[in-house]
């Protein structure tokens, strides 16, 4: 396995993540963008996943929203302006249609700015499906550079795959 280089803890990096063991709950930078629990807990690798996995299922009550993970990210000085850009750019991506796969190029150039959700679901049965809610619309990560853009009501819709 390829060693990755360390990066160093930034809140604005979009590899900065918020531990998604409800015990931990640590800030950490992941190494790519589908790790969403600590690397090594304990000098134990994956420590944080596999609790949080035994978590959910021997003690679903330390979970909010029914066995849903849920992170409230903070606001930032310049989140109303790029919440008005994603806003308008889902709304021209998404047209009249339910739900549509759209590229990491596709949300660039429309001047989305991922950075700034309004909070992020951890899918019950998947704890590597992330779904981050900004406003009305909904964005899951379905590969490295994929996503499924839909309204946030039917995101409901989603976390029962």
């Amino acid at each position: 396995m390829a060693k990755h280089k360390k990066i160093p803890l930034d809140p604005n990096h979009y590899l900065y993540r918020i531990c998604g063991n409800p015990e931990c709950r640590e800030p950490f930078m992941a190494n790519d963008g589908n790790r969403h629990y600590c690397q090594e807990k304990y000098g134990r690798k994956d420590y944080c996943k596999h609790r949080a996995k035994w978590l959910r299922e021997n003690r679903p009550e330390a979970f909010e929203e029914g066995g849903v993970i849920a992170e409230q990210k903070l606001p930032t000085p310049q989140a109303e302006k790029s919440q008005n850009n994603n806003t308008e750019g889902f709304w021209k991506l998404l047209g009249s249609q339910k739900e549509v796969n759209v590229s990491g190029m596709m949300l660039k150039k429309h001047n989305i700015d991922i950075r700034q959700y309004d909070r992020i679901i951890t899918h019950p049965r998947d704890p590597d499906l992330r779904i981050a809610e900004f406003g009305d619309y909904a964005l899951a990560w379905v590969e490295p550079d994929l996503f499924l853009l839909t309204f946030s009501n039917r995101m409901l819709w989603i976390t029962q795959i």
